[in-house]
């Protein structure tokens, strides 16, 4: 498995570019800032050096496969980054300082792109995947709509299972389409999933569920800190039959609860492991 390249692979790849960019900045800035700064630049050295490697290895599964990784908006990304690089580097520093001229407006921009694909980059990471075993027409039709941020016209048929999943995935990075007589559209209405955080990653799920889903996981905390006091308590004295009994029930309602939870996310949560 581990010579597998997985969704959540490409969605860690996705974010380790990002930290990269910005620790690569960072260590320029105190580089060329007056005063003793040796530790902190040891410090990010060792963050890039660290997080390089990881790069290092996704990218050799990369290329092994012969694919390149493409996110939503990647145009409109490259056109801020190429205007961004011909203004001079104290007119950038300063842009990022006072918060304001067409630097900032640039990085600002630029920014906003980024940071959507950062809290999509799992499902960046299986849309990704799934295109590698696509049908040519969907793989150029979903390549080039990603690439552009926006639809764009094909006689690809999207009826098919897959077809009909891609269009979900698309429509979770942002770029609002539906099936219509087995082809993909634009969609002015507003998607019937919501996206919800557990464990600090982010998963959809139908909008109908959402409420459910929160009672859940405010009882799952609920539970989970009354179970931490009963270990602690367990580890301080001998639970008699009534107290015993009561932490019984609290682990089974706890173990209920998370199965509610996986049946809400399950299947995402599942899907984080296509590969290839």
């Amino acid at each position: 498995m581990e010579n597998r390249l997985t969704a959540r692979e490409l969605g860690a790849y996705v974010e380790l570019k990002k930290r990269v960019a910005e620790e690569e900045y960072k260590l320029s800035y105190i580089k060329n800032t007056a005063g003793d700064h040796e530790s902190l630049i040891e410090e990010i050295e060792e963050e890039l050096v660290d997080k390089k490697a990881k790069m290092k290895i996704i990218e050799g599964k990369l290329e092994a496969r012969r694919i390149t990784l493409i996110v939503p908006n990647q145009e409109r990304i490259e056109e801020y980054g190429e205007l961004i690089s011909r203004l001079p580097k104290d007119e950038v520093s300063s842009a990022i300082k006072n918060k304001s001229g067409d630097a900032y407006i640039y990085l600002a921009e630029r920014g906003k792109l980024i940071k959507r694909n950062i809290e999509n980059k799992n499902e960046i990471g299986k849309i990704n995947i799934l295109l590698t075993n696509a049908e040519p027409k969907i793989k150029a039709c979903v390549t080039e709509t990603l690439f552009k941020g926006e639809i764009k016209e094909s006689d690809a048929d999207f009826g098919t299972e897959q077809g009909k999943k891609l269009i979900s995935l698309l429509n979770r990075v942002g770029i609002h389409c539906k099936l219509m007589d087995g082809k993909l559209v634009e969609n002015p209405e507003d998607w019937n999933e919501g996206r919800v955080v557990v464990n600090n990653e982010y998963f959809w799920i139908p909008k109908d569920k959402i409420e459910v889903f929160s009672e859940n996981e405010k009882l799952l905390a609920t539970v989970s800190i009354k179970l931490q006091v009963k270990n602690a308590e367990m580890q301080a004295i001998t639970f008699n039959e009534a107290q015993q009994k009561e932490f019984q029930e609290l682990q089974t309602q706890y173990m209920d609860l998370l199965k509610s939870r996986k049946d809400l996310i399950g299947k995402e949560e599942e899907d984080l492991t296509l590969s290839i």
